[in-house]
C-alpha cells in the first residue's frame, strides 16, 4: 500500500493565515484543511464541512470499521493516490484503502469521515455523537 504522510509543523498564527490558502501548490483545492469553530481549530473538507474521527477506528490500522448504514450517515473523506493537503495540518496525513478498494484520507492514522447531519460548512452536530464521533484538531487530536 502506497501511503503519502506529510507532517508539517506551523506556528498558530500560520495556521490562521494559511487556512484560506490551498497549500496544495498546483491550484486544486485541498481535500482537508484547517478552520475555526466554537471548538477551536477543527479539520473541514474542501467545502467547509466538518470532518470526524470514529473510535471504534484504530489509529494507524490501516483499516476503517464504519461500513454499510455508517458509511450512510458519516460519509468517508475520499482520497487520491495524492493528497493534496494545507500547510495547516500538522498532523500526519496519509490514506487507506477500504475494503472495496477505495481510498480513504487519514489524519495521524485516524480515517476521516463527514457527517450526513451538517448540512452547512461549520457546523458540529456529529461531534460527540454516541460517544462515539469527534471533530479532529490540525494535529489530529480528538477534540473534548
Amino acid at each position: 500500500m502506497r501511503s503519502t504522510r506529510i507532517t508539517l509543523v506551523a506556528a498558530a498564527a500560520l495556521a490562521l493565515t494559511a487556512a484560506c490558502g490551498s497549500g496544495a501548490g498546483d491550484g486544486r483545492e485541498p481535500l482537508a484543511k484547517a478552520a475555526y469553530s466554537k471548538q477551536g481549530a477543527i479539520v473541514v473538507d474542501s467545502s467547509g464541512h466538518t470532518l470526524y474521527v470514529f473510535r471504534r477506528d484504530t489509529p494507524g490500522s490501516g483499516r476503517s470499521e464504519c461500513y454499510d448504514e455508517c458509511a450512510r450517515q458519516w460519509p468517508v473523506l475520499a482520497a487520491q493516490l495524492e493528497v493534496p493537503v494545507s500547510a495547516n495540518l500538522t498532523g500526519a496525513v496519509g490514506s487507506i484503502v477500504r475494503a472495496d478498494g477505495s481510498r480513504q484520507m487519514t489524519l495521524n492514522g485516524w480515517p476521516l469521515y463527514r457527517f450526513a447531519g451538517d448540512t452547512a460548512p461549520g457546523e458540529l452536530s456529529g461531534h460527540r455523537q454516541d460517544g462515539s464521533w469527534f471533530a479532529v484538531s490540525p494535529a489530529g487530536a480528538l477534540l473534548p
